[in-house]
């Protein structure tokens, strides 16, 4: 299922250049998790000119990707840094007749995070997880955005951490079952919801959702118009005929454009 002719501007920014590409034609693909695992997306602009190709190509700045509506603010949709040695040109006839230079670019969130942080701590007398897990965020260069509610903690009577932190994190938090997940730079958590609490929740069913297709044991997704507000972690409410109640989102997809005004959503949750 589509979205078509969508009133939404789609724009790029070079951060420490305070470039901003929107009259270009805009392609995206996003995907976003709630695990430890990086936030990836695609992106294809169409007769992109020499000299911003080539300080893209070239640096190391964030790029992120917003989309606006009418007079709205705009709103960010992904963000983070180039995969320099995958950026390439390419002709493409599409979207039009006549040949165009395509560039694509690799994006991914928090990727100093996860490519060049390193820890080396060897904690010799007991330490807590909770310490570990503060460390390895540190190390990363990440900000924290309400993990508060965690719960769960091990006392270790030493613990050596060494090697990538994000890989030392995801060990101690599937051996603790802790929630975390990085989003726009910011490592994030989410605990279990009481229904009778929730509030502005979207809906989907048949009449906005393609029928829901089973992935695996736990998970199931379906497509739905564009929901660019959606996030990996959010409660959403299914009215399917195969399923109905609440259920977390686990994953997102956005697959869009600006050239003919589509987008599609695919949305996994778990079971």
């Amino acid at each position: 299922m589509q979205t078509k002719n969508l009133d939404y501007k789609i724009i790029i920014e070079i951060k420490d250049k305070n470039i901003e590409i929107d009259q270009l034609d805009i392609a995206f693909n996003i995907r976003k998790n709630c695990k430890l695992e990086p936030d990836i997306a695609y992106i294809k602009i169409w007769n992109l000119d020499d000299t911003t190709f080539n300080y893209i190509s070239e640096s190391n700045s964030d790029l992120h990707l917003y989309i606006k509506s009418g007079n709205s603010d705009k709103t960010l949709l992904f963000c983070g840094k180039p995969d320099l040695g995958t950026i390439r040109r390419v002709n493409r006839f599409y979207p039009r007749k006549s040949p165009d230079i395509c560039t694509i670019i690799k994006i991914t969130d928090s990727a100093d995070a996860y490519i060049n942080s390193y820890i080396n701590k060897d904690y010799i007398d007991s330490v807590s997880s909770t310490r570990i897990i503060n460390d390895c965020i540190d190390e990363m260069g990440l900000t924290v955005n309400g993990i508060n509610n965690i719960t769960a903690e091990k006392m270790y009577d030493s613990y050596k951490a060494k090697g990538k932190p994000h890989t030392i994190l995801k060990s101690i938090c599937d051996e603790l079952d802790i929630p975390l997940f990085i989003q726009n730079g910011a490592v994030r958590s989410f605990s279990g919801f009481d229904i009778n609490n929730l509030t502005a929740i979207t809906e989907f069913s048949t009449g906005n959702a393609s029928k829901p297709l089973l992935q695996n044991q736990s998970e199931v997704s379906f497509y739905s118009e564009f929901v660019p507000y959606l996030l990996p972690a959010d409660i959403i409410k299914c009215s399917f005929e195969e399923f109905f109640g609440y259920y977390r989102v686990s994953e997102i997809t956005f697959d869009g454009n600006n050239y003919n005004k589509m987008c599609v959503t695919k949305i996994t949750i778990g079971l």
